[in-house]
């Protein structure tokens, strides 16, 4: 029996499982709500799971980090009985390993499913720092940090950061808040061939959610921020080691990452991991796009239930194509 909390836009869905922990514990990507888990969750009968909505902050707002997230994950987690089970994906990957890598005895397993691969990113990070120089609780230098945009500034100018920022705070934009984005989100995500196919597939109010215009514009803050969060990880490596424990890793082979224009396969960057990661790891790839739980919940699924046999000493590969 599932329990939501704090509507209209859900923060925390629970649903206990009969049998003793672990418990699964979701952690979305970047504009991803826990909704976008419903097929996965489906499928794991008798399990206990834990889903939550990161904080959806006006974006003119600093974010917390990654301490500040895994401070956060770790906050919210602490009375659920370990050992937890950690499933991200995306962006939720970099703050599934962080997490780890800081409470290790709390947790079981790691599951990455076509996680963000920190060094793709981290490359840019000195740039995008110039978006949390204010001090938490400043007002807006002036009126013009509100203003509707009029366009994009050159990029000579330092600004287009902030342009993009703002352009989710913008009356303009609603529209294409309410409904272009949310659904060519979902859309270009997933290799189902349709939108209405992937709608068809959802919970009715998720597009409602990530219409939230504050959730999308938080989306995008997040979204200019990725490069120093991915930093941050790669610096975290260094100070903690990872953990003895279960990973499994699941890598959609569809996923074009067309918004990097040079890179190596995806699926090689995913190999290139796993180094990291210690002796119990197993990566299968699958016919998906990046909305992996989309396209392929039962890889999702069998990823999961083969970190839980990990932990309960039983360790049988998870199914699906290698």
């Amino acid at each position: 029996m599932a329990v939501t909390a704090a509507a209209p836009l859900p923060r925390v869905r629970t649903a206990a499982g009969p049998g003793a922990p672990p418990v699964v514990v979701f952690l979305n990507g970047l504009g991803e709500t826990l909704d976008f888990w419903d097929p996965v969750v489906r499928l794991l009968d008798g399990v206990a799971t834990f889903r939550y909505d990161r904080p959806g902050r006006r974006p003119r707002d600093p974010g917390l980090g990654l301490a500040g997230e895994v401070d956060e994950v770790v906050r919210i987690t602490s009375e659920l009985p370990g050992p937890l089970v950690l499933v991200g994906h995306s962006y939720g990957g970099v703050l599934a390993e962080a997490v780890a890598r800081t409470v290790p005895d709390r947790v079981g397993a790691l599951v990455l499913i076509d996680a963000t691969v920190p060094e793709e990113y981290a490359v840019d990070a000195a740039p995008a720092d110039a978006v949390d120089a204010a001090p938490a609780d400043a007002a807006p230098a002036d009126a013009a940090a509100d203003a509707e945009p009029t366009g994009p500034p050159s990029p000579a100018d330092g600004a287009m950061r902030d342009w993009a920022r703002r352009i989710a705070l913008s009356d303009r934009s609603r529209p294409l808040l309410r409904f272009a984005l949310p659904k060519l989100m979902l859309g270009l995500g997933t290799a189902n061939g349709s939108f209405r196919g992937v709608l068809s597939e959802l919970p009715r109010d998720l597009p409602a959610h990530l219409a939230a215009k504050s959730h999308l514009g938080r989306s995008a803050h997040d979204n200019l921020h990725l490069p120093g969060y991915c930093a941050e990880l790669i610096a975290w490596r260094d100070l903690a080691p990872f953990p003895p424990i279960p990973v499994r890793i699941v890598v959609g082979r569809l996923n074009s990452r067309l918004w990097k224009r040079t890179q190596k396969s995806w699926v090689d960057q995913q190999v290139a991991q796993l180094p990291l990661f210690g002796a119990d790891v197993q990566l299968n790839t699958t016919a998906s796009a990046h909305m992996v739980m989309f396209d392929q919940p039962l890889m999702v699924a069998g990823a999961i239930e083969s970190a839980i046999a990990a932990i309960a000493g039983a360790v049988p590969n998870a199914e699906g194509e290698q």
